[in-house]
């Protein structure tokens, strides 16, 4: 496969121990419209229960997150992040934009990169908007739950463990060291909005370039779908990597149905 100088990329490649067969439905059985609808439900019941820091949802939320956080955090890059990573900087990867909130790309050392939807790695008060890195809340955590334990089985794409709510009564969730306020992952949830300003700055990036690589994603969510009807209405060129099939395969010039980590590496730039 040849590839033109400047591509904008959007992509998610699966890591060891988090892959995309695991965690992702066959996307023919979904149905885009319901799954949205569903998707702006849970976020408003979400984000109402974080109001209260000490509510049972934020206590259940944050216990979980902090028992599955080691693991998740320990997640590193594939060699198709690595192989975008390469492309980037022989100049023959304009942008890349990721809909996954794992920092896997900014890992991989990616420097042109829109995290569309967040990134785990993160942490933002609802109130003042302070930011803070995540690895630094997990120490506060620490400090205020000394002697509270929990287990997790398996880790879920997003850090999140299964755990009954008798293991997380005793809980606490430290507020923002700033003003108080709520803390909430800075991620995108379910229905939530994803802001004007990164929407405006994709579709320029978009602009700027001549090609589109869509690698590792079925596209279901609309926020990075609405980015190939763009490119499709330019007439740019667009090919797809992914297992299984997309919401974009009929706008696609050329579909690969493969792992990204084996079709990436091998393509010669």
């Amino acid at each position: 496969i040849s590839l033109p100088r400047c591509v904008a990329v959007g992509r998610r490649a699966s890591t060891k121990q988090a892959s995309v067969q695991q965690f992702v439905p066959a996307s023919g059985s979904v149905d885009s419209s319901a799954l949205e609808k569903l998707q702006a439900f849970v976020s408003q019941v979400f984000v109402c229960g974080l109001c209260n820091t000490q509510s049972l949802c934020a206590v259940r939320y944050w216990a979980r997150n902090y028992v599955g956080w080691p693991q998740f955090s320990s997640h590193q890059p594939n060699s198709a992040h690595f192989t975008l990573q390469d492309w980037e900087e022989k100049g023959k990867v304009h942008w890349l934009v990721t809909h996954y909130v794992d920092a896997l790309h900014s890992k991989a050392g990616q420097r042109g990169l829109t995290e569309l939807h967040g990134s785990t790695h993160r942490v933002v008060c609802l109130d003042c908007r302070q930011l803070t890195p995540r690895a630094e809340l997990q120490k506060r955590f620490s400090a205020l739950n000394l002697g509270w334990a929990a287990y997790a089985g398996a880790v879920a794409p997003d850090g999140d463990v299964f755990l009954e709510d008798e293991q997380v009564l005793n809980f606490t969730v430290p507020a923002c060291d700033a003003c108080g306020g709520v803390l909430k992952p800075e991620v995108t949830f379910f229905g939530d909005v994803v802001n004007r300003t990164t929407v405006n700055f994709v579709h320029n990036k978009l602009a700027e370039s001549d090609t589109v690589l869509v690698a590792g994603s079925s596209l279901q969510v609309f926020s990075g779908y609405r980015f190939l009807l763009a490119a499709s209405e330019r007439k740019l060129p667009i090919a797809i990597v992914n297992i299984g099939p997309t919401r974009a395969d009929h706008l696609t010039d050329i579909r690969v149905s493969a792992c990204c980590g084996e079709v990436l590496p091998a393509i010669q730039l």
